[in-house]
């Protein structure tokens, strides 16, 4: 099966799991504007390289298949 290999993204996979973590009490209930919140969150994940890790997984998704087509 597909193993995804992060070594070209490990940089930016490091800052989104941080993000991800600070922001985690948006699905907690607690929070009273989780929308702004979320806004910020998915701008910050944009910032970190969100957008080159989909990429990166994409391409390799694209070539496994390419690679393992029956």
């Amino acid at each position: 099966g597909f193993v995804f290999d992060d070594s070209n993204v490990k940089q930016e996979l490091a800052q989104i799991t941080n993000i991800v973590q600070e922001y985690s009490s948006i699905f907690t209930g607690a929070v009273s504007n989780p929308a702004k919140l979320l806004e910020e969150r998915n701008e910050q994940l944009k910032a970190a390289g969100l957008e080159k890790v989909a990429a990166e997984l994409q391409a390799q998704i694209d070539a496994w298949k390419a690679a393992n087509q029956k």
